[in-house]
């Protein structure tokens, strides 16, 4: 991460919203230096560059006095933006006003103002106590404290004094509490992350412990009930309890219902649960509940589309089309995943340069298995090729495979016989070298090996009908492979030979299993 100044100034006016650039336009107004605005000048060049260019901006300022110390200028005008942006969000969040109301409380105080600092701190505490900001309590407190040495204890007796006592420990026992539940979900979630689900003893053991020290809540407090509930959907999780972890998040759920002033001040965690509760209730084969969750998302971008900060248009954005496309693979309904491609491709292309190269990959990777479930493999190839050349990374690996794997079947219905037994021997033989050849992969090499070969149609309806009795006489062993779960393998060779195609087959075999 850069440390220049001019790349924080750049970044930052690149993120800011209209609105907030016209309020910075007009607090800018405000503070000419000399006879022209140079802040604002300053602002709007860099406003419309693509990146920080400083011989560009020189030739454009050239004989401007502001150009003989420049560092200092854009210090100058990157403590303007700050300020600005400060004014701008004062009255949008509970946090900005409690510390300008501190600040003025401050105010008061320094200028011996005491009756008046009072009445402050009194709307402070209001306010703190209303929205659970324990912080600004203890502040407050703190400020009540100096207001009753300055005037020697004159207007306090001694069990008001032990009620200060008394607030000022359980405003340290609810911070204590929280900073506790805190610690103990992001161990799980940092170990979540890295390592994945526990997958041995001492995996379990280690999130068995930490579920084992969250302590249910003691007090009335959001936060502390929000921080209880996602610790214990995440231990949850990591041991492979779904229906414990989908039912905490569902409570955590709830708790954002009764507290809707949260949900506009929390909302990327709101979006995060929505998100978990999708993808839990798709592993739980309840596509009704994560539909439901999914229109609660895309509600999310009527109501805030024009309020949103680009971190969380973004978020809202990944989170509610990335579950989308899969739901739909997992559903059969792969016409629908193309119909909204458009619609995707053109938001990829406003984030360009924000949105992270793994999340785009993940975009195309769907919309490859949607069409090669539809039918379309040369389609598919455009988005398999497009993923098997991003940059390469640790945490697309697992993808990357299952690409080179698509891209074969992709090309064995395109019939490219010339290419593919090359190929073929290739894609064996990495995977055997990194220890991924397992039985589903051996099992799949076996008949698109056949599968070229094949001279008539009777032919193939024998080997994708044999391929399919395969699975279902060793489906247990398959299930360990990751593949098994990417693509709709069993469903595609149904539909070779029962000719039908591979939606209605995979909307069949769920109809099936929901009996």
């Amino acid at each position: 991460m850069s440390e220049k100044v001019q790349d924080h100034i750049f970044d930052l006016i690149h993120s800011m919203q209209k609105s907030e650039r016209r309020y910075f336009k007009i607090y800018a107004s405000k503070h000419v230096i000399g006879e022209e605005n140079n802040y604002e000048a300053l602002f709007d060049f860099l406003a419309t560059q693509d990146e920080y260019d400083e011989a560009l901006l020189r030739k454009h300022f050239s004989g401007q006095a502001m150009l003989n110390n420049l560092t200092i200028t854009l210090h100058r005008l990157y403590d303007h933006l700050l300020k600005a942006l400060e004014s701008y969000h004062s009255t949008t969040s509970v946090d900005f006003e409690l510390r300008h109301l501190l600040n003025y409380a401050e105010i008061l105080f320094n200028k011996s103002l005491y009756t008046a600092c009072f009445k402050m701190c009194k709307k402070i505490k209001k306010l703190a106590l209303q929205h659970d900001r324990q912080t600004a309590i203890l502040e407050h407190n703190n400020l009540i404290k100096r207001l009753l040495e300055v005037e020697n204890y004159e207007k306090i007796n001694s069990n008001e004094l032990e009620e200060i006592l008394e607030g000022d420990r359980n405003t340290l026992n609810n911070l204590s509490r929280i900073s506790e539940l805190w610690f103990s979900k992001s161990k799980m979630l940092n170990k979540l992350n890295t390592e994945g689900m526990a997958k041995s003893d001492i995996d379990r053991q280690f999130f068995e412990q930490y579920n084992n020290t969250l302590k249910s809540p003691a007090s009335e407090l959001f936060e502390e009930h929000y921080l209880f509930l996602h610790a214990k959907a995440a231990s949850a999780f990591a041991l492979g309890n779904h229906e414990e972890c989908i039912d905490f998040i569902k409570k955590n759920l709830e708790l954002f219902d009764k507290h809707p002033e949260n949900k506009e001040a929390q909302l990327s965690r709101y979006i995060s649960l929505l998100s978990n509760a999708i993808y839990l209730n798709q592993v739980l084969k309840d596509f009704a509940a994560a539909r439901s969750c999914l229109q609660q998302l895309k509600l999310l971008h009527v109501t805030h589309d024009k309020k949103l900060s680009d971190d969380l248009a973004i978020k809202l954005f990944n989170s509610t089309f990335s579950t989308e496309l899969m739901m739909n693979i997992q559903t059969g309904n792969f016409e629908e995943n193309i119909s909204i491609i458009p619609e995707i491709e053109q938001r990829l292309l406003a984030f360009k340069g924000k949105i992270s190269v793994v999340r785009e990959t993940y975009f195309h990777y769907c919309f490859a298995i949607s069409f090669l479930a539809n039918d379309q493999p040369k389609a598919a190839l455009k988005f398999l090729n497009t993923v098997l050349h991003a940059p390469n990374s640790q945490r697309v690996q697992d993808m990357l495979d299952a690409t080179k794997l698509l891209h074969l079947l992709a090309l064995t219905e395109l019939k490219e016989v010339q290419i593919l037994p090359h190929l073929l021997k290739a894609v064996r033989r990495q995977l055997t070298s990194q220890k991924k050849f397992k039985d589903f992969e051996k099992l799949l090499f076996r008949y698109m090996d056949k599968w070229v070969h094949a001279q008539h149609r009777w032919e193939e309806e024998e080997l994708f009908a044999d391929f399919v009795d395969q699975i279902e006489k060793n489906q247990a062993l398959y299930l360990s492979s990751p593949l098994f779960h990417v693509f709709p393998f069993k469903c595609w060779a149904e539909s070779k030979f029962k000719n039908r195609s591979i939606s209605i087959c995979v909307k069949n075999q769920l109809s099936v299993l929901a009996r």
